[in-house]
């Protein structure tokens, strides 16, 4: 995960969860599931999924409840249409399609 803070355009946080939902995201799209927990195969099949989704994640980043909360946070309108926010918004929507948090 702090490879994620000091390169997020290269390098994604690893965990079950976000290797969970990962596989559900491949099953649907016909790849087969990830077997090990190799970071370097889960970072391949990470990086070619985010491709996929990538103008879904920059479209939901400029919904304006979005610009919104992150003003009343105090998070730059900039920080929103960064290529770390959209890597670090896959890695969430993994996360909990993993059941994160259930």
């Amino acid at each position: 995960k702090i490879g994620f803070f000091l390169c997020p355009t290269r390098l994604v946080p690893l965990d079950r969860y976000a290797v969970l939902g990962l596989n559900n995201l491949r099953r649907v799209g016909g790849a087969p599931r990830l077997k090990g927990h190799s970071y370097r195969e889960y970072l391949e099949a990470f990086n070619e999924q985010y491709v996929r989704m990538e103008r879904q994640l920059a479209a939901a980043l400029k919904e304006s409840w979005v610009i919104a909360l992150a003003n009343k946070l105090g998070c730059p309108a900039s920080a929103l249409s960064t290529i770390a926010m959209r890597r670090k918004l896959f890695d969430d929507y993994l996360m909990h399609s993993g059941d994160y948090l259930r």
